[in-house]
């Protein structure tokens, strides 16, 4: 088995309702932002 830890990114439904009207500019920004957690959650650069 391996040492690698798995992290699980929820959001309220304020922050969902927030995303959901947000435009495409920080929608793309937030998807970057969660993909960049995604696949470094401890360092997250």
């Amino acid at each position: 088995m391996s040492n690698e830890q798995k992290f699980r990114i929820a959001l309220s439904k304020e922050t969902l309702k927030y995303y959901n009207k947000a435009g495409n500019t920080t929608a793309e920004r937030l998807d970057r932002c969660f993909s960049n957690l995604e696949s470094e959650p401890i360092r997250g650069s």
